[in-house]
């Protein structure tokens, strides 16, 4: 009886250890998949970051000196002023795109 249930044991030990590795193998899968738009997002908020600094870089600059000095330098910089809104647009661009796939096709 000892041996019929030690070996029954081994046999679930071993079965539920299997299943464990089945399960974090589909999570990592899952989270794997998941980071691609996560990063996507990630890289587009830090260049639109990037871009602000740059623009508010420049006005405090064009203040300084006591405003454009052109016609043509003022409509550039307007025109670079008015892209940080594009942000958000392409924010939800990005999360429209995020698809997963059913467990079936990942395991």
């Amino acid at each position: 009886m000892d041996n019929a249930f030690s070996l029954f044991t081994s046999v679930f030990i071993e079965a539920l250890n299997k299943r464990r590795s089945i399960l974090k193998a589909e999570a990592q899968k899952f989270r794997e998949h998941g980071l691609i738009p996560l990063k996507a997002c990630h890289d587009l908020i830090a260049e639109k970051l990037k871009s602000t600094q740059s623009y508010i870089e420049e006005g405090h600059y064009i203040l300084r000196v006591g405003g454009c000095t052109s016609a043509e330098e003022s409509s550039r910089f307007s025109e670079k002023a008015s892209q940080l809104g594009r942000l958000v647009k392409r924010k939800v661009e990005l999360q429209n795109t995020v698809v997963f796939p059913p467990c079936h096709v990942l395991g």
